[in-house]
């Protein structure tokens, strides 16, 4: 059902409540818990962050509040983009631990969207 929709095609349907983010959240976890030691796309996973957010969502929607353009669709950082959650290593042992003291401004922008108020359902 899921991997069926686009981005917006998702946004849509979780905006109408036809689906909820936490299954949207819960079906791309299981599938890198399935598929990604295979494949090894993903260096870090927080699956806890991701749950928590996609519940505000929905509780958000279900209050009738606006939420942003992107709001409880999974969306992947890459590794090179700074996050202060967790580690941002670019791939490298030599950054392996290392976490940020600030969100890369892409990041920022992704959290602010759901923020937004001028922004349609």
């Amino acid at each position: 059902m899921f991997e069926n929709l686009s981005a917006v095609g998702l946004k849509k349907q979780i905006a109408a409540g036809q689906i909820k983010s936490v299954d949207a959240v819960r079906f791309v976890l299981d599938r890198i818990e399935r598929i990604d030691p295979t494949v090894g796309a993903y260096l870090s996973v927080f699956a806890e962050r991701a749950a928590e957010q996609a519940k505000a969502v929905d509780e958000k929607i279900a209050a009738g509040r606006p939420v942003g353009l992107l709001a409880g669709v999974p969306v992947a950082v890459k590794d090179n983009m700074c996050i202060e959650w967790g580690p941002t290593t670019c791939g490298s042992k030599i950054l392996e631990n290392f976490v940020p003291p600030y969100n890369a401004t892409v990041v920022e922008k992704l959290l602010a969207a759901d923020n937004r108020q001028d922004q349609p359902r």
